[in-house]
């Protein structure tokens, strides 16, 4: 990047693009998002971070994401057991791994729990952990 560049300047740079492509805002922010995701990740370090709704990055913590699972199971009163849950952080992970990312969104988080939720019969728990 030149040395020159402005914050102001890149600002324009990315508002003359969204408006030349005819963007919708929907798929602009969509974009944008993609965009601050990939810039973010050339400054996060080994291990895997999430990237939290205001753009906080933090270490990636599978006890906090059992807890969210286990209270939306009780909260649902359908019980999980550990190795119930331990399949979906397990499944996470995966997902980090293969993905080659260190940095990966909450939103991305709650759409791979959400899914594996529902393949494996906790419809309920499911519609509890969104709520989350």
């Amino acid at each position: 990047m030149k040395k020159n560049l402005t914050k102001e300047i890149l600002i324009e740079n990315i508002k003359d693009y969204l408006e030349q492509e005819k963007l919708s805002k929907e798929r602009a922010m969509a974009l944008l998002d993609e965009l601050k995701l990939e810039a973010m990740e050339e400054f996060v370090q080994e291990g895997h971070f999430v990237l939290k709704k205001k753009n906080k990055i933090q270490k990636f913590d599978a006890d906090k994401l059992y807890n969210s699972i286990a209270n939306a199971s009780d909260d649902a009163k359908r019980p999980m057991t550990r190795s119930d849950i331990d399949l979906l952080i397990d499944k996470v992970k995966k997902y980090m791994e293969s993905s080659g990312k260190n940095l990966i969104h909450t939103n991305k988080i709650r759409d791979i729990v959400m899914e594996t939720l529902k393949d494996y019969g906790f419809k309920t728990v499911a519609e509890h952990y969104e709520k989350f």
